[in-house]
């Protein structure tokens, strides 16, 4: 009989040395989730009080700064719209 009949089966056990192992490598892909879940997390509260700082300004979009027009380009851009020309092509 295989090893890999019996795992189909179910019908095995883990040393404990391996059972450590395994438990370790989902702890540590656990936590990058958690470390990347975070960051967005982060960098979404931090825009988002920039934005409405912005706002409570109550001035047309007209008068924005270049800094200001960026950053609700940012908040305001969705996943599947084409990224920003990095140049005016006006000019």
């Amino acid at each position: 009989m295989l090893a890999g009949l019996l795992a189909a089966a179910g019908r095995y056990q883990l040393d404990s040395e391996v059972l450590d192992y395994v438990k370790a490598k989902a702890s540590v892909a656990a936590e990058k989730e958690n470390e990347k879940y975070y960051k967005k997390k982060d960098e979404y509260d931090v825009l988002r009080e920039k934005v409405l700082h912005i706002r409570s300004l109550n001035l047309p979009a007209e008068k924005w700064t270049q800094g200001q027009l960026q950053i609700m380009l940012r908040w305001f851009k969705r996943p599947n719209d084409p990224k920003m020309p990095a140049k005016n092509k006006n000019a």
